[in-house]
Formats: structure tokens, C-alpha cells, sequence
């Protein structure tokens, strides 16, 4: 059943007048301030209007997708959780036993294949339709940017109401600031926005560019992207560790292809072509061990020679391990019995997802202060931590799912 949302509409219309209004006729003393809240107000009510107006669209699921969305919001859970009981202090680091600093660093590694595999699937879901005329990018931007947009701010206001409620110390410069992109929100996670919109507001036009281009003809700037982000980067943490002095860092300028977030996505439409369906899936599950392991390895190895490297996703080992990840659940049997009968658990994980990673930031900075009043060892804190925090945000994300127009404006659902 559909609502009638015509009123709302008027609704906004009048809204959206009336801080027009407020523009024009606010005193000199705060006109500057009045065209910031008017501009902020107007902006998110034109586009909480577009959304409210647009029809809902069902889409097929793929399972093995939401699988693989199901590990990636775990993933990005877990390593959200591992920061906020384990203190990133080089003093406080090396307090640590070896057990337990072993395994912050398996979490933390771990943690960091979510990222990459969501914008694999970005760049395999988005990265290959058809956008060849204005009439079909305004229509991404309308269904697919600007919920992502309101969205965001949305959650800006909920962060920043959260922090005021915390401290209770109100900042509305950086309000202001929060809501106009201008800085990155507190909240760790909300880096993250600004990055996936740009990447939308561009993705249209890379699509074009490489839609009649054969595959093979994208390995050139495949592989330039990768050894210009990834073996220069590790080239430099291994001088930083070592103490080498020799210089090699690139000029070559190849970001307009995306940086480290560029190639992910790139990997994730190359995956949909096929492109390493000639590599054998044993060879894949070696290369997620291996790398895996030599990021945890090195890792620690940093910490205990008092230099420890900044585990991002340009290091090569989080690199070759969340894309052959993300090419294993490609290949997953969806047919058989384990993937069935899972399957209604990892839809409804899946489809709220995006709201799970909002949620999950608020339910740490509470259920935190209570972490820190119990007395355990941090592995089995943090392990009993990020299972609560995932269980409760997913359930809260999903609440928000279930409810018709809401989870449009909190979770950008379609």
C-alpha cells in the first residue's frame, strides 16, 4: 500500500518558502549565520522532497552479494570495536602481552577487508550500467546520490546530538561545518561519506569511459593504478620499519583514476567481467591466508620496533586479501544447502547494512563507557563487545528497514 505524500510536499514547499524568507529579511548582525542555517535547511528539504516523491524499486537479490555485504559490515563492526577497547598508544601498546597484542592485530587486519569489499560491489553493481544520456545520470543521481546525500546528513545531526548529549558541550560551528562538508564528522566512521558521494557524482562518467573497452585494455591502467597506490606504499613502510635510505616514492600522477578507493571499485566491475575467473579458487584462499597473515605479521613486527605502520587500505596485504575475498563469494554456490538456508538471515543483515553502519557508531559510544567498567582480558572484552554491538545495531538497523518511507530518509533504502 502506497501513502499519499501530497501533503508533505505542500508541506515542504512552505518550508522551504519560509526559510527563503528568513534569508532575506534576517538583521545584519546575523545575516551571515541565517545564510548558512537557510542554506543548510533549504538543501535538505529539497532533497528529503525528491526522495518522499520517488517510487519505491524492488530489486533482485543476489545472494552471493549479500553475503559478501554481510562480512563487510561485520568486518567493519569488529575493527570499530577493537579501537574503542584497545588504546592505540605506543606506551599502553607495549604494556600489552604478546597474546593479546596478537590478537588486536588479527581483528584489526581482519577489520580492515569491509571497506574494500563494499566498494568492490559498489564497482560491481553501479560501474557497468547504461548512463549514455543525461535523462539516465540524472536519474542515478535522483535515486541513488541524493538519498546517500540526506542521508548523510541526517546522521550528521544524530552524531553531533549524540556528542552534545555525551559532554554536554554544543558546537555549532562544527555543526555547520558537519553539515555542509566542510570537515569530517567525529564519529570515525563518517570519513567514509564524503569519499562514497564523491565517488558517485563521478561514477557515471568512468562508467562511459570504459563501457565499449575491452577488458584487457583496462589491465594497463589496472595495473598502473595498483603498483602507484600499493607497492610504493609498501615500499615506503618497509624504509619507515627497516630504516633503508634509499628514496623511491612515484610522480607519476595517475590519481584521476581513483587512488586507493578507485582501484577496489575498478576490481569490483573487472571481477564481474571475469577477469580472474582463470584463477584457481585454491590459489585464492593461499593468497587470503598469506596476505593476511603477512599484514598481521608485519604489523606487530612495527609495534615491537617501536615504529608502527598505519594499517589503511593502500597496504598491499589488505589489498590482496579482501579482493580475493570478494572473488571467492563471486563464485559461491548459491544452490546448495548451506547457502539456502541461510540465506533469509544474510538478506535481512544485508539489506540493512548501510543502516548498521550508522547505528553501530552510537551503540559504541555508549555500550563503551560500560566496556570500560568491566574487568576481563581485552580479547575476550572486545570479542563479547563487538558480537553485542553488532547484534543490537543490526537489529536496530532492520527495525529501521521495516518501516515504510523512514528507512528511506535513515538508511537511503530503496
Amino acid at each position: 500500500m502506497h501513502l499519499n505524500l501530497d501533503w508533505l510536499a505542500k508541506v515542504l514547499d512552505f518550508a522551504i518558502l519560509h526559510e527563503f524568507l528568513f534569508l532575506r529579511w534576517d538583521g545584519i548582525g546575523g545575516f551571515r549565520l541565517g545564510i548558512e542555517i537557510s542554506f543548510v535547511i533549504m538543501y535538505n528539504m529539497l532533497c528529503i522532497k525528491v526522495i518522499f516523491r520517488r517510487p519505491a524499486l524492488k530489486q533482485k537479490r543476489i545472494l552471493w552479494l549479500d553475503y559478501a555485504r554481510c562480512f563487510a559490515i561485520i568486518c567493519v563492526v569488529l575493527i570499530h570495536g577493537v579501537e574503542r577497547i584497545y588504546v592505540y598508544d605506543a606506551q599502553q601498546t607495549a604494556m600489552l602481552s604478546a597474546g593479546s597484542l596478537l590478537f588486536r592485530n588479527i581483528a584489526f587486519v581482519a577489520g580492515r577487508l569491509g571497506v574494500p569489499v563494499f566498494l568492490a560491489i559498489t564497482g560491481y553493481l553501479l560501474l557497468d550500467r547504461d548512463y549514455s544520456s543525461a535523462d539516465k545520470i540524472f536519474r542515478f543521481y535522483k535515486h541513488n546520490l541524493l538519498p546517500i546525500i540526506i542521508t548523510t546528513e541526517i546522521w550528521n545531526l544524530i552524531y553531533d546530538a549524540v556528542i552534545f548529549i555525551g559532554n554536554g558541550k554544543f558546537d555549532f560551528d562544527m555543526l555547520i561545518r558537519d553539515l555542509l562538508f566542510l570537515k569530517t564528522n567525529q564519529m570515525g566512521n563518517m570519513w567514509y561519506m564524503p569519499m562514497i558521494i564523491g565517488v558517485y557524482v563521478a561514477l557515471p562518467f568512468v562508467a562511459n569511459a570504459i563501457r565499449n573497452i575491452e577488458t584487457k585494455a583496462l589491465a594497463v591502467p589496472f595495473v598502473l593504478l595498483g603498483v602507484s597506490v600499493f607497492a610504493f606504499c609498501f615500499y615506503s613502510q618497509l624504509k619507515s620499519v627497516f630504516g633503508w635510505s634509499f628514496q623511491a616514492s612515484a610522480v607519476l600522477d595517475i590519481s584521476f583514476l581513483g587512488g586507493t578507493y578507485g582501484f577496489y571499485i575498478l576490481f569490483g566491475v573487472l571481477c564481474k567481467r571475469g577477469s580472474f575467473k582463470k584463477v584457481p579458487s585454491c590459489v585464492l584462499w593461499l593468497l587470503v591466508a598469506a596476505a593476511s597473515a603477512a599484514a598481521i605479521w608485519f604489523f606487530t613486527f612495527s609495534i615491537r620496533m617501536g615504529k608502527p605502520i598505519r594499517m589503511w587500505y593502500d597496504f598491499i596485504g589488505v589489498m590482496l586479501a579482501s579482493c580475493s575475498v570478494f572473488e571467492l563469494f563471486s563464485r559461491m554456490n548459491e544452490s546448495s544447502a548451506f547457502a539456502k538456508k541461510l540465506a533469509p538471515l544474510a538478506t535481512g543483515i544485508s539489506v540493512s547494512s548501510f543502516g548498521t553502519f550508522f547505528v553501530h557508531k552510537v551503540v559504541i559510544y555508549y555500550l563503551g563507557n560500560v566496556a570500560d567498567k568491566v574487568i576481563a582480558s581485552d580479547p575476550i572484552k572486545t570479542s563479547v563487545f563487538c558480537v553485542l554491538v553488532f547484534v543490537i545495531s543490526a537489529a536496530v538497523s532492520y527495525l529501521f528497514y521495516k518501516i515504510p518511507k523512514f528507512n528511506r530518509l535513515i538508511m537511503a533504502a530503496k
